[in-house]
């Protein structure tokens, strides 16, 4: 789980730009996944570790949601310009 977040985040932060919110975002899940390990190496029920991972990435895309489009689309624009336009 935490190596897909975090190629995920990379692919996302070479095609948007880098962002800190999706960078603070993402060292959040690693904090979370590193916590629901912790849990299940205390003891902890499997159950409750998993809903600690659920609630880390249901997190996350409420924050990307919450955040709005607008980045994305000026990011996409720009990159669809790019690779549209006539190359010396």
């Amino acid at each position: 789980m935490a190596l897909f977040k975090l190629t995920l985040t990379w692919l996302f932060s070479i095609m948007m730009g880098r962002d800190r919110t999706v960078l603070a975002v993402a060292a959040g899940i690693m904090v979370a996944l590193a916590g629901s390990i912790g849990l299940a190496a205390a003891g902890v029920s499997v159950p409750v570790c998993l809903l600690v991972i659920v609630l880390a990435l249901g997190a996350s895309i409420v924050i990307d949601e919450r955040r709005g489009a607008e980045r994305v689309n000026a990011a996409s624009a720009k990159l669809q310009a790019e690779a549209t336009s006539p190359r010396p």
